[in-house]
């Protein structure tokens, strides 16, 4: 018979290994010229993914490459596959774009069917014409940042620094996500031309493998820089409900979804589909 001491170790090994599991990371996102800023915050465990912001939560399940989104204040979501997220996105831009062109004049017709074919990508060519080669150089500073000592790297893609980022190896979310199918499950929510995406390259994912990023600062290309920064970081075991969709919550299409996000709160009230048979409540 084993003695008490050896079991209460086995207990207290499984519990350890459960605390341990997870992480819980916040962050704010910003734009440096503007100040305005946004709220995030991340549970990631056993190649889950969790993104709550103010209005809405994201789901993603790396092992099935599966998402869902959710809208808490209207009890409502939407789910399925990558490839079902990107062809239906696909489909609204294009119903959104037929029913914006109906309203217009003659005149503006083509200047708004050309913007919105460039921001879908319709024609489903790569969005750069060459890829362009992505390298990572290590600089030397390092600072402290959400108590994480953080090692700072310049990205550059074609020649040209796109971004600065901070990596703390003691924030190893490695212990997670398999970072591989973190990358492919990027490039296929990409869609068409997702593979130009730096954040997809080999030499990204590689950084992404040394540690978190606890703040970046990317330059886009209208000269403005977006700042996002860890406030916080913990440690501990997530339960799976975590990352469920609450049973009372009711399915919507994805088009739907995205009309109700892009609705101001004046706009917002009850709303009834009678062919489809779901409502939105206030």
């Amino acid at each position: 018979m084993k003695s008490k001491w050896f079991i209460t170790l086995v207990f207290s090994v499984i519990f350890c290994s459960q605390v341990n599991g997870g992480w819980i990371i916040k962050e704010v996102t910003g734009n440096l010229e503007h100040g305005d800023q946004e709220y995030q915050n991340y549970y990631i465990q056993n190649n889950w993914f969790k993104i709550v912001e103010t209005s809405s939560v994201t789901l993603f399940d790396l092992d099935n490459e599966e998402m869902s989104i959710l809208l808490p204040e209207k009890e409502s979501y939407w789910t399925g596959t990558v490839t079902e997220f990107w062809k239906e996105t696909q489909d609204a831009l294009k119903q959104q774009m037929e029913e914006a062109l109906k309203e217009l004049p003659p005149n503006q017709r083509e200047v708004y069917k050309s913007m919105m074919e460039e921001m879908g990508n319709f024609t489903g060519q790569n969005v750069l014409e060459d890829h362009k080669k992505v390298s990572v150089n290590e600089t030397s500073e390092k600072v402290t940042i959400a108590d994480q000592l953080s090692q700072k790297y310049e990205v550059n893609v074609g020649g040209e620094v796109i971004e600065y980022v901070w990596i703390s190896k003691s924030v190893n979310i490695q212990e997670e996500v398999d970072l591989e199918k973190f990358g492919h499950f990027m490039k296929t929510m990409s869609g068409p031309g997702g593979e130009w995406s730096f954040e997809t390259s080999e030499e990204y994912i590689s950084l992404l493998k040394q540690g978190y990023p606890m703040r970046s600062v990317e330059m886009n290309e209208w000269g403005r820089s977006n700042l996002t920064e860890v406030t916080e970081v913990t440690k501990q075991n997530i339960p799976q409900s975590e990352f469920q969709i609450p049973k009372d919550y009711m399915r919507i299409p994805l088009l739907e979804l995205m009309k109700y996000q892009m609705m101001t709160e004046e706009e917002e009230g009850d709303y009834y589909n009678e062919d489809e048979g779901y409502e939105y409540r206030n």
